[in-house]
């Protein structure tokens, strides 16, 4: 079996193979498609005559009804004028006898009246206001014959609506004798009257179609006066309602007595049937599909039997550099990991004090580092995912720079290296940026030259330069003395979890994120990270450009920052941040939360009670009046948003800080909706708890946040 197999697919590529060298696929292609696309051309064009033929046979029986309606009203009134032509004048009375005497005989052609307009000397001056009724009777008198007028509007009630409708006059002239007179002057002359007949076309189709539904219709019929003096006049439309499609029309000239009706009809999506609005793209799009497999399977034929070989030959190489990234990625996790471990348990059992503040920092220093980890990961699926949030506001740049030579100047000392910041230009003292992803940039490439430098310096240079169009941007450039980057590394260089060699890693740690993640938050920020030049052993140059927005109104200055203090130490846990007098709500589920909370906030001088879910926290905010609330978003028995939905809702206008672990836009906008003012990410450090409730409290002060009322 598997040597029959074997066969088949020789076989297979062999004629694949000869097929392709030869160009016949290609051809064979597109004899299919020419084919296929006069097939479908010929089908649907068959469907649209077909659409057409039954379209204009719809639209000639309703012309012919139209006809035949006008013409029973002439012949009814050639047939009174006939009658009363040797007689006395048609008038009211004789009217309705003669009337009713057709009736009888079933000679009316359900005509519902006929007037008749006596002419005297003033009658015309007197005439009905209308001037196409007046230019109908004028050429009926000049004609002699019946002459049909301009759409007349009239009011009918129907039930207890009143509609506003169209209607036809027919008129024809009464001159009392056998004979109608020759010339036009004889006939104004001796015109005695005016025979008159409503033509009412919407009551006339009601009674031969029925009451019009658009539900029930599948073509609509517009009947218009065309005279060139004029405008259009729609004497009659089947269906009033707006109609808010309208494939296919098709138009007739009806001419009856003197005057052009344009008969109309449109096409409403029920007069199509199945066939007609599906089978031709169906059709289409089986072909099409077709057509891409074949191709499909043409290049992904070519590209197995390409592949096929290229595969087997990476194969190796690409399990040694995942085995590599893996190992690599487990390391950076289980190294911070292992130190917290190792230094909770020997804290447990340590009585020196010396000894507990080495182990602290030690626990501080790696959780720090697996946070700043986690996030860089995020924040790359952030921005693959779109979901990356920039606020952008004016910022002091001094406070920019120092937070980084806060940072770095410590780094660099205990490395033995110098780390300069100097200003190339006059640097405006504030920019309109994202201060947090600035900082995160610089951090991650300073923070990478002192990595990669064992001897020398780290130099931050800051320029400004003008864009265009009134906009500045700032230029970042770092300088090191580090291993540099070999020509082939630079290729690789900003690629997420790449490194110029997995050696590196090793010696270095980190897996290969920060350059990555700075050059994608620098682009979200319409700016750039490039390596401008680098020797392997001599160092590198990097620079990051960040646009700054308009700086018209902003203050410039030399030698910004030459205030910058000399290198700057870490301040003490809590720093100088007091809680003095505030009483706390913590509501929090998890015990260990509740003691870590509790601790930093007492020992910042806050008196705290503890909620061990949110129904409780409700309970205890009704009964005691908190400065702040402290509330987890995920907790049993009662959500934090619910909760704090809850404490809103019996009037607590104090603030309500959320504690989540969900960085997302959604989760921001799901606590503020739900009454929070602010929202902490866990893991949070003492320091930034604190300061967080301090700022939160001093907007509300001052009025930088609405109370809740």
């Amino acid at each position: 079996m598997i040597k029959i197999e074997s066969v088949k697919k020789n076989i297979f590529t062999r004629l694949f193979n000869s097929l392709y060298r030869t160009n016949k696929f290609g051809q064979i292609i597109g004899i299919c498609l020419l084919i296929g696309l006069v097939s479908i051309l010929n089908f649907r064009k068959t469907i649209k005559e077909n659409i057409r033929t039954r379209l204009e046979n719809r639209l000639e029986v309703f012309t012919n009804a139209v006809n035949e309606n006008i013409t029973n009203h002439a012949t009814t009134l050639s047939f009174v004028d006939a009658y009363f032509r040797s007689e006395k004048l048609p008038d009211t009375n004789r009217l309705n006898n003669f009337l009713s005497h057709i009736d009888a005989e079933h000679l009316n052609h359900d005509i519902d009246r006929i007037e008749y307009i006596d002419f005297n000397p003033m009658a015309l001056a007197t005439l009905r206001g209308d001037k196409f009724e007046k230019e109908a009777i004028m050429a009926a008198m000049s004609s002699g014959k019946i002459t049909i007028s301009h759409p007349l509007p009239y009011t009918k009630t129907i039930g207890t609506t009143r509609r506003q409708l169209q209607r036809l006059a027919m008129y024809l002239p009464y001159y009392g004798t056998r004979l109608v007179p020759k010339t036009r002057e004889e006939r104004l002359k001796r015109v005695k009257g005016m025979l008159f007949i409503p033509i009412n076309l919407n009551e006339f189709f009601e009674t031969k179609y029925g009451k019009a539904q658009i539900d029930n219709e599948n073509v609509n019929f517009r009947i218009e006066y065309v005279d060139t003096n004029y405008k259009k006049t729609i004497a009659y439309e089947r269906l009033t309602q707006k109609i808010d499609y309208r494939y296919l029309e098709h138009s007739r000239v009806l001419n009856v007595y003197g005057q052009r009706l344009l008969v109309t009809a449109t096409t409403l999506p029920e007069f199509f049937t199945l066939t007609d609005r599906f089978l031709p793209n169906i059709l289409f799009a089986v072909f099409i599909l077709l057509l891409i497999l074949s191709i499909g399977i043409f290049y992904q034929t070519k590209n197995l039997l390409h592949q096929e070989k290229k595969a087997n030959e990476s194969k190796e190489e690409s399990n040694k550099v995942k085995e590599a990234f893996l190992s690599n990625m487990s390391h950076e996790i289980r190294t911070p990991l292992n130190a917290i471990t190792g230094f909770s348990k020997i804290l447990s059992h340590s009585s020196n004090e010396n000894e507990k503040q080495y182990l602290i920092n030690g626990i501080r220093k790696n959780s720090t580092e697996l946070t700043n980890f986690i996030d860089n990961i995020l924040d790359i699926s952030k921005i693959e995912f779109g979901r990356i949030v920039i606020n952008k506001k004016y910022i002091n740049l001094v406070t920019i720079i120092e937070r980084i030579k806060t940072t770095m100047e410590n780094r660099a000392h205990a490395k033995g290296l110098l780390f300069e910041i100097e200003s190339l230009s006059k640097l405006p003292i504030e920019i309109d940026v994202d201060e947090g992803r600035v900082k995160q940039i610089l951090i991650n490439l300073v923070g990478n030259a002192i990595k990669f430098t064992e001897k020398g310096y780290i130099k931050l240079q800051i320029e400004a330069q003008n864009s265009g169009y009134g906009q500045t941007q700032l230029m970042f450039t770092i300088i090191d003395t580090g291993i540099g980057i070999s020509t082939s590394g630079q290729l690789e260089l900003f690629q997420s979890f790449s490194q110029i060699d997995y050696s590196n890693t090793r010696r270095y740690g980190g897996i290969g994120l920060g350059l990555a993640l700075s050059r994608r938050l620098a682009q979200q920020l319409n700016g750039e990270v490039t390596l401008l030049e680098s020797q392997i052993e001599q160092g590198s140059v990097f620079r990051l450009r960040i646009p700054c927005g308009n700086l018209q109104n902003v203050k410039w200055q030399d030698n910004l920052f030459m205030q910058l203090s000399g290198p700057m130490h870490q301040l003490d846990f809590l720093g100088n941040l007091r809680l003095d007098g505030l009483k706390i709500l913590i509501v929090e589920d998890s015990k260990d939360n509740q003691n870590i909370f509790n601790y930093f906030l007492t020992t910042a001088g806050a008196e705290t009670d503890i909620a061990e879910n949110g129904k409780i926290g409700v309970e205890m905010a009704a009964a005691q009046n908190y400065d702040v609330i402290l509330m987890d978003i995920q907790m049993p028995v009662l959500d934090g948003l619910a909760a704090t939905r809850q404490i809103r809702g019996i009037g607590f206008k104090n603030p309500i800080i959320a504690l989540t672990a969900h960085a997302s836009v959604e989760a921001k906008l799901n606590c503020l909706e739900a009454g929070c003012v602010e929202l902490i990410t866990k893991p949070v450090t003492g320091d930034i708890l604190i300061k967080k409730i301090n700022l939160t409290l001093e907007e509300y002060r001052y009025g930088a946040k609405d109370n809740y009322t």
